[in-house]
């Protein structure tokens, strides 16, 4: 796999609602964080990789919790 040395932006095929306007939402890889922003704009939120592994944890743990909860309903 190939380490990011450098940062690498591109445009997503994600579109969000900002400033009154539909704009594409773009990406950018750093070494130690993702940047967001969206097509147009100035505004970047720069997010750790770790923040956002963190969070996906929280939501899979969050789903099965759901699910356990609807099988133990359904019996």
């Amino acid at each position: 796999m190939t380490t990011i040395d450098r940062p690498v932006r591109r445009e997503t095929a994600t579109y969000k609602r900002d400033a009154g306007r539909t704009r594409a939402l773009l990406v950018e890889l750093h070494p130690s964080h993702i940047e967001l922003r969206c097509k147009g704009t100035r505004r970047r939120l720069q997010v750790p990789y770790e923040a956002i592994y963190d969070l996906a944890c929280k939501l899979l743990a969050r789903q099965a919790r759901q699910e356990k909860r609807a099988k133990a309903g359904a019996r």
